[in-house]
């Protein structure tokens, strides 16, 4: 992720910095076009287009700010670490990953019923076999 990171602070925020654009701005500017990005690269391959990557990425602008903000009250704390954990990796990317699966699944096969009842044959397999 750094060259990605190094790439859109070179390309994106310096020339945003440099046409009098606030950091602020520069730096919502950044996180847009790496959203839109990301969006690309996960709706390309699915051959479907959702928000859910896009929203992701745009929900860190504000846990970024409240980080900072905790960092500033609380200077050397673990409390930013721990928004980024319980954020990206634990809340964050299973959520996405889920959401996804959904749409993919109820995209790609809606005229098919989700059965529950009927786990598929190779489950089966494996339950006859435990059972024996």
């Amino acid at each position: 992720n750094m060259p990605v990171h190094y790439w859109l602070v070179r390309h994106i925020y310096f020339p945003c910095v440099r046409m009098k654009m606030s950091k602020v701005m520069a730096t919502f500017v950044v996180f847009f076009i790496s959203a839109v990005m990301h969006e690309v690269l996960i709706s390309v391959p699915f051959h479907m287009i959702r928000p859910w990557s896009f929203l992701g990425m745009m929900a860190q602008i504000p846990l970024v700010t409240i980080t900072k903000s905790m960092e500033r009250r609380w200077p050397g704390g673990i409390a930013g670490n721990i928004i980024f954990w319980i954020s990206f990796c634990i809340v964050g990317q299973p959520m996405a990953i889920l959401l996804y699966t959904v749409d993919y699944r109820f995209g790609m096969h809606h005229d098919e019923p989700l059965v529950v009842d009927d786990p598929g044959p190779w489950w089966k397999e494996m339950v006859l076999k435990f059972h024996k």
